[in-house]
């Protein structure tokens, strides 16, 4: 039996945002708006804005998005309801683009499947009632990567459009800069006999290096980012000591150098602590979690891990540049967990729930043979 919405686009979109719709309306009914927990600290930062004229500390320009976001709505409309109708409205726009991108390469139930999978991932969707950053970071980084994916030519304006973009992805969330080195990865790939190679391995080469360095300023501006803290006291869950090492006589004061002082001097720890930190990144169990929550995570997330490996290592297709942006990100996200701590609820994780699904969608349902779009020319000014 065949339902009216698989047979026409509009009737699909329909489908989704009737689906869309009712998910969000249940988790507002049922958690209403949560202020606690994170929020407690960019509703202080919005305060100090207000009386003080500036941020507490220079950190929070990287959470600019929604604390100013959150001062507008706090001190012109009294409350926080025009915060959570942006983030749903973004929410429903990454989803709108995500199903016409994949729509365009796959055949369309693909599309609604994937979408549906999305809304129906409670705890990605559950954060669109959080005063957290995590929604519209969530929303802007599908919005980010379709817009990327979709462009034809990489010119001069071509490149400073997606670095505008990239600035407020990294103005929302400092992980937003990890965008920065993916778009690397997928330009090198997709540029390729299109740029000379000397820009391409200068871009791939330079651009996360100069990434790095203004990771070690931000860590050095302090905010509650502290390099060498999740080492020294074996956090493998963030702010659970587990252990303690001893690194008094460390480059404080440098924190990328003090990460490399402990990997050197503490070969052993660091790489049990890598192997605790990758299990629950990717195995998503928290012993506070019920077994049913437990369960479902794994019901979700392993079959998407199944076919991206199935992918990776199918010797018959060829990797495209958006796979090497997708695995890129994969590879990051999981690195900066190895190098500092996993989240309380998997939120590092979350952020790629739409990628894993993408480019499980595009893998194995692509109507165009995995190639790539059209990539432009060289750099013309």
């Amino acid at each position: 039996m065949r339902f009216f919405f698989m047979d026409s686009k509009k009737g699909q979109l329909l489908a989704l945002s009737l689906c869309w719709c009712f998910v969000q309306s249940v988790l507002l009914y049922l958690n209403g708006v949560n202020t606690q927990g994170e929020s407690l600290r960019f509703i202080r930062e919005a305060n100090f804005l207000h009386e003080q004229g500036h941020f507490s500390s220079p950190v929070y320009f990287l959470y600019l998005s929604e604390i100013v976001l959150m001062y507008i709505s706090q001190y012109v409309f009294s409350g926080y309801a025009l915060v959570i109708i942006i983030q749903l409205l973004f929410n429903f726009i990454g989803l709108r683009m995500m199903y016409n991108y994949l729509s365009e390469i796959c055949r369309p139930y693909i599309a609604l499947l994937s979408c549906f999978l999305l809304i129906i991932c409670i705890p990605y969707q559950l954060y669109n009632t959080f005063l957290y950053t995590e929604s519209i970071f969530f929303s802007l980084t599908i919005i980010y990567t379709i817009f990327l994916l979709r462009k034809t030519s990489f010119k001069i304006v071509d490149i400073i459009q997606l670095l505008l973009f990239i600035v407020l992805l990294a103005l929302t969330r400092p992980t937003g800069l990890f965008f920065i080195a993916a778009t690397c990865v997928y330009l090198f790939w997709v540029t390729k006999g299109k740029w000379h190679s000397w820009i391409r391995y200068c871009m791939l080469l330079g651009v996360p290096v100069l990434g790095l360095l203004l990771i070690n300023q931000v860590m050095k501006s302090g905010g509650g980012m502290d390099s060498i803290k999740p080492f020294s006291e074996g956090h493998v869950i963030c702010d659970i000591p587990t252990r303690t090492i001893s690194t008094d006589s460390f480059a404080h004061d440098a924190p990328l150098i003090s990460l490399i002082q402990f990997i050197i001097r503490h070969p052993v720890e660091f790489l049990q602590l890598s192997l605790q930190k990758s299990i629950t990144f990717f195995g998503l169990y928290r012993n506070y979690y019920s077994l049913p929550h437990n369960t479902i995570l794994v019901l979700f997330f392993f079959p998407l891990y199944i076919g991206i490996l199935i992918r990776f290592f199918w010797k018959k297709r060829q990797t495209a540049a958006k796979d090497y942006f997708i695995y890129s990100l994969i590879l990051i996200f999981w690195m900066a967990v190895v190098f500092s701590c996993d989240e309380w609820h998997n939120r590092f994780f979350l952020t790629l729930t739409p990628f894993l699904i993408i480019t499980n969608a595009i893998g194995f349902f692509s109507q165009k043979n995995h190639t790539d779009f059209k990539s432009g020319s060289f750099i013309e000014r």
